[in-house]
């Protein structure tokens, strides 16, 4: 399992609006929590940045408001750096892993040239911004890739000093091994991130996946499934066989023909167009997948679109509305009827498919066993009990002499013997009991009354879903001439609601369809896989060389089931002991937990929270307990999974009520027992009294990180950005104003 990660110290030369060299050194978990204080927009999202550009090259963080035009280098630096000369940013970060410390700093060097601005309408003029391998430079100057740098260096439990690790490993692949960029998400967490974290089930999966490492345990499956086919050379026929093999199996996989991962080009549905575009799978399990998580985003979104239309204001549609609300209702249960009856046709055409394809081999097998049978062949379980009674009676039924006469320690009775050799022969061949079982199970499933196995299977579970469908379709079509008047009626946004609506569930459709066609077409490939490793098998025999590769082969796909077996046993209690941490810390840092009754993580990640009255609120639920809710799962991943890395938060409190933020300062120390945790906050959040809620005057007005103190000491430092508009960072501590009547965080002299 993961070792222990802790940031130990960052030091920031010129990066974005920090002017000169910044410093903090972090508090450990035994020293406390460290708390860095701020305004908006004076640097703390830059702060994730900069630890994300330091690691990994990216700056992810505030995209939607921060450092649009802006130079990666400070403005105030760059323009006094002269023409032609180099000017110089850098990030230094020094952490622990375990009994080892790595210093990893990214160095970044251009050359200045004359530097371009833009003029503004009211004559403000703005540095012109160009792009290089995503960093912003000012334009006109050159970046000097030979001067800038990446360095990972280490300092082992008994090295006086720390070394370069380049000469062993490439210093990306070594960030990578200490701290896994599809991790940091889980530890450089933002307010946004938090807030939308559930409308994206592939960011529960990886999280889960990532963390307990089961990734690991899968990428060696799929290497091994790739050598689990024999390599070309073993013959015409045989290489021919193999290739179609490989070529079904990757595509299960969505492999191209090189065994990578490979995507359409086709962009994925987003619900947050700041996202980055994504593209699905080509083709098999993964691409499923990318469908079913887009879906359960598309749901999501039309929820939103139901509850915006519901609180569109208009005395004009108050009939109308009330109308859409009930076929709404009526719409949304219909949904979730057609969604039982479209999986019990699609489980039926998949599962039950390949016995219309195998009936008449099943009815050619029926007459063999059958005409067994009729000669008089018992299964062998009645033949070994008929032998046993002949022998212990010790005549035949023909009246010949089976009794022992046992001369010397050897049987003498010949018919004794031939009688027990014929035992022993039968109890080494089941297969007419095997046999005859199978008779009874196909001829009472399908062969006896094949129109009522055809009915029972396809025809009422396809009937029913097609009642079901139109009926969604009718209400919906109902659904659009009700918002349609109420777009007539005067609300242009509720025309743009209704038009959205209708796109996704459009979409929705569509990629139900496409889920419902890959996995038949998955289904078929298996029974051609099954047809090919027969042939294969036949083929090879004929080839002595081949033999030995063949028994190799099946030793591999043994040794890949059994690898499967135990990744999908680790993913299912990995699943269920992150959902049940999940909710027990949840409900402990929500102020009402009675309001909600049952947190769920399905088998394909989406999330269900059920209220009092079964519906699923995941959508509907506040910020503020949107926000609790990943805290809680970011939390409850670290312990079924083992794995601590330093969490740091920004903004974390700004849309959390009073007592859901009294209930955080008072208890997530207890649930973080041994991490590192870091806050970036305002004073708005942090040194200002916790409003009362008006349902509890009992609690006491106190700062949240006053109520923190009281659990853990906590290191603090002033983020101040000056009238230049540069920030800078000095420690400071929390003391009583008596002037202002209240807590702040002052520098320490």
């Amino acid at each position: 399992m993961a070792e222990d990660i802790r940031l130990i110290s960052i030091e920031l030369n010129h990066y974005r609006q920090y002017y000169g060299e910044q410093y903090i050194d972090f508090s450990s978990r035994e020293e406390g929590f460290t708390t860095l204080l701020g305004k908006n927009g004076e640097g703390k999202s830059n702060l994730l940045n900069a630890i994300s550009w330091c690691f990994y090259k990216t700056e992810p963080h505030g995209k939607k408001q921060m450092n649009v035009g802006v130079p990666i280098f400070n403005l105030k630096y760059m323009k006094e750096v002269e023409k032609g000369h180099t000017a110089r940013l850098s990030v230094k970060i020094l952490l622990q892993k375990g009994r080892e410390q790595y210093q990893i700093s990214r160095v970044l060097k251009v050359l200045k040239g004359e530097l371009e601005y833009d003029e503004l309408s009211d004559g403000t003029k703005v540095m012109r911004i160009a792009t290089f391998a995503d960093d912003k430079v000012p334009s006109g100057c050159e970046i000097l890739p030979e001067q800038s740098s990446f360095v990972v260096s280490k300092k082992g439990d008994h090295d006086f000093d720390f070394h370069d690790v380049s000469s062993q490993i490439d210093p990306e692949t070594k960030m990578r091994e200490i701290l896994p960029e599809d991790l940091s998400v889980f530890y450089l967490l933002d307010g946004e991130f938090l807030e939308g974290f559930w409308n994206k089930p592939e960011k529960i999966e990886q999280g889960i996946e990532q963390i307990s490492q089961l990734h690991l345990l899968k990428s060696t499956m799929e290497h091994m499934q790739k050598l689990s086919v024999p390599s070309k050379g073993l013959g015409k026929d045989t290489d021919h066989i193999t290739k179609q093999i490989q070529v079904l199996k990757w595509y299960e996989q969505s492999k191209d023909v090189n065994g990578k991962d490979a995507y359409s080009d086709e962009i994925r549905w987003k619900d947050n167009p700041e996202e980055d575009d994504q593209l699905y799978h080509t083709t098999g399990k993964e691409r499923i997948n990318d469908l079913k998580h887009d879906i359960s985003k598309m749901e999501n979104r039309l929820k939103a679109i139901s509850r915006e239309i519901g609180n569109v204001s208009i005395g004009s549609i108050k009939v109308l509305k009330e109308e859409y609300d009930n076929i709404s209702k009526e719409f949304d249960d219909a949904k979730d009827i057609r969604k039982d009856a479209e999986t019990t046709y699609r489980t039926s055409l998949v599962n039950e498919s390949p016995y219309l394809f195998l009936k008449g081999a099943i009815e050619k097998s029926l007459k063999i066993i059958e005409s067994h049978q009729k000669k008089g062949d018992l299964p062998n379980e009645t033949k070994e009990t008929f032998t046993n009674d002949l022998l212990e009676r010790g005549t035949c039924i023909c009246n010949t002499d089976l009794t022992s006469k046992v001369e010397n320690g050897k049987e003498t009775n010949k018919a004794r013997t031939y009688v027990e050799e014929a035992r022993k022969i039968i109890s080494e061949d089941v297969g007419l009991d095997i046999a005859v079982k199978m008779r009874y199970e196909f001829r009472h499933k399908i062969i006896d009354d094949y129109n009522t196995f055809l009915k029972t299977q396809f025809a009422r579970p396809r009937e029913n879903f097609s009642k079901i469908d139109t009926k969604c379709d009718d209400l919906n079509t109902k659904l659009k001439g009700i918002s349609s008047k109420m777009g007539n009626a005067g609300d242009g946004k509720t025309t743009e609601l209704i038009k959205e609506q209708d796109y996704l569930l459009e979409l929705i459709k569509d990629a139900e369809a496409q889920i419902v066609r890959e996995q038949l077409t998955l289904t078929n490939n298996q029974k051609t896989l099954g047809d090919l490793k027969i042939q294969l098998e036949k083929t090879i025999t004929k080839n002595e060389a081949a033999k030995k590769i063949n028994h190799e082969i099946k030793i591999w796909d043994k040794m890949v089931k059994h690898l499967n077996d135990i990744y999908e046993e680790l993913k299912e209690e990995i699943r269920i002991g992150v959902q049940e941490k999940t909710w027990e810390i949840f409900t402990e840092l929500l102020d009402n937990s009675a309001e909600f009754v049952k947190f769920r993580i399905n088998p394909d990640y989406t999330v269900v929270l059920l209220d009092q009255y079964s519906g699923n609120k995941i959508i509907d639920i506040s910020a503020g307990q949107s926000l609790i809710l990943t805290l809680a799962f970011v939390a409850a991943l670290r312990e079924p999974t083992g794995y601590k890395f330093p969490l740091v938060i920004d903004s974390p409190l700004g849309k959390i009520d009073g007592s859901i933020r009294y209930n955080i300062g008072n208890k997530i120390p207890d649930y973080l027992p041994d991490d590192q945790i870091i806050f970036l906050a305002t004073d708005t959040e942090y040194v200002a009294r916790i409003p009362l809620d008006s349902d509890e005057p009992e609690r006491e007005v106190i700062p949240f990180g006053t109520l923190l103190e009281r659990k853990i000491p906590v290191k603090y430092f002033r983020i101040k950005k000056g009238i230049d508009g540069n920030s800078t960072i000095s420690p400071g501590k929390l003391e009583y104003n008596k002037n202002k009547d209240g807590w702040e965080v002052v520098p320490i002299v």
